[in-house]
């Protein structure tokens, strides 16, 4: 601890804010879980909750959550990435290489090919990159567009 001017300063380093993360992320999803359930059994309509996971997250196994977290505490911002990117955690793989890695345009480009392969020919994102790169949408040329 530091003293200065009759003000007590404590010097906090990375492990400190690591420590702090990872407390609010475990109270955090505590807090969700007694929510959600406590909702539940007090009512049969279906609730929607602020601190629920969206429904991609649900399918992602925790610890591949627990795996890009231990990475990115570490300061593994690459690991991070690719741990991401093998778990389906495509968003957190963009954001954070959207964030951290914006003068690496081809970290984006490998972020953004490898979220998109897992994209069907209908969706509608892939309709707009198609029509925005002047080339024919999959699915305005294969006949499949139900009318």
């Amino acid at each position: 601890m530091i003293q200065v001017n009759e003000c007590l300063f404590q010097r906090v380093t990375g492990p400190d804010l690591s420590r702090l993360l990872m407390a609010g992320c475990h109270s955090f999803g505590r807090r969700a879980h007694a929510v959600a359930g406590r909702d539940k059994a007090s009512s049969n309509t279906p609730s929607v909750c602020s601190a629920s996971p969206q429904p991609d997250e649900r399918n992602v196994d925790p610890r591949a959550f627990e795996r890009f977290t231990q990475f990115l505490l570490g300061g593994h911002i690459d690991e991070a990435i690719d741990s991401a990117l093998k778990d389906g955690l495509y968003a957190d793989a963009l954001v954070l290489a959207r964030r951290v890695c914006a003068n690496d345009p081809r970290k984006l480009d490998r972020v953004e090919t490898a979220f998109l392969t897992h994209r069907s020919e209908q969706n509608p994102v892939m309709t707009l990159l198609s029509v925005a790169s002047d080339t024919p949408a999959p699915i305005l040329v294969s006949g499949s567009l139900y009318l």
